[in-house]
């Protein structure tokens, strides 16, 4: 019996060996498993951000100077073309009382699309709300149109280069002004 029982611990040391090398084996295994799931949820958060923050990573309100005029929207699809034959007035502004909005967006990042105050009744505004003071006032005899890009630099590089542009152009008078001057 105790050949039988020698060979038993033979055997219990061999499968001990077999179940050694499985487990490490196995150990292995499930750090390959378990490093995939983490490059897996590490995928998913970043796609998650990205589809979640996109528009964070994009500018909040765009300009498109034309030949004859200015296209002025947001992410949000408010927009507004103005010709510049129709200008009276560009202004600088280093405030604005942006009053109540009537059709349009007012999020974490813009305002824009119409809006209603005391001093023009409707306009439109695109506003970037991190921007704190400089908007570019255009006015028409329609309408008032109210917009600032990127920065309060940024806004006043926008204006004096509008200003300069405009000058050059054979155009009714228009009026400007800046609080700057």
């Amino acid at each position: 019996m105790k050949k039988t029982s020698g060979n038993a611990n033979s055997k219990t040391s061999a499968e001990k060996s077999k179940n050694t090398a499985k487990r490490g084996s196995s150990v292995f295994d499930s750090f390959t498993r378990n490093r995939n799931y983490s490059i897996l949820i590490f995928l998913i958060i970043v796609l998650g951000y990205l589809i979640f923050f996109r528009n964070s990573l994009s500018e909040s309100v765009y300009i498109e100077p034309g030949e004859d005029s200015i296209l002025i929207n947001s992410y949000t699809d408010d927009e507004i073309t103005v010709s510049y034959a129709d200008l009276t007035r560009v202004e600088l502004c280093d405030s604005v009382d942006f009053g109540t909005l009537s059709e349009g967006t007012d999020d974490r990042r813009v305002r824009s699309g119409l809006w209603v105050n005391d001093e023009w009744g409707e306009y439109y505004l695109f506003a970037v709300k991190k921007v704190k003071s400089d908007y570019i006032l255009l006015e028409t005899d329609e309408t008032v149109v109210v917009f600032n890009y990127e920065s309060a630099e940024v806004t006043q590089n926008v204006y004096t280069a509008f200003q300069e542009y405009l000058e050059g152009l054979d155009l009714q008078e228009i009026e400007y002004a800046s609080y700057l001057e």
